[in-house]
């Protein structure tokens, strides 16, 4: 398997290409992306009770992707999204006119593409009132 040095500057540390850091900076990387502002507060949402219920009840009634019916294919959803993100309609977070359902492609898309929009935004300038590109706001 080849070996290429770990790639955190300054480390020497050999580690298989595929794996690209070693043990350590993995760990590092790790805890500082647990400890990033807004983290622990999500990951406290997504284990509430009452987002879990939601959750299973709404794929209960809706079990299929979204985006893929409107692209004419049927994809089992194992996301629901919020259309609105909860970073920017936190009154929203339960609303179940705000929620879709999404297969893991798609989910990701979305939301690399408001990842994407909002860092765009910020560049302009511009606030977070913005509406984000796949989003449908206000439904």
């Amino acid at each position: 398997m080849p070996k290429t040095f770990c790639s955190e500057g300054g480390c020497n540390q050999l580690v298989p290409v595929a794996a690209g850091k070693c043990q350590q900076h993995k760990r590092d990387t790790t805890r500082q992306n647990n400890q990033a502002p807004g983290r622990s507060e999500s990951r406290v949402f997504y284990k509430s009770k009452a987002w879990r219920s939601l959750r299973k009840k709404f794929l209960a009634r809706r079990p299929l992707c979204l985006h893929c019916l409107r692209d004419g294919r049927t994809t089992l959803a194992d996301h629901v999204d919020h259309i609105q993100p909860r970073a920017i309609a936190p009154h929203r977070a339960l609303d179940e006119s705000n929620l879709q359902p999404l297969c893991r492609q798609c989910h990701g898309r979305k939301t690399a593409g408001e990842v994407w929009g909002a860092a765009k935004n910020k560049n302009r300038g511009q606030g977070s009132g913005q509406q984000l590109p796949g989003s449908k706001g206000g439904h």
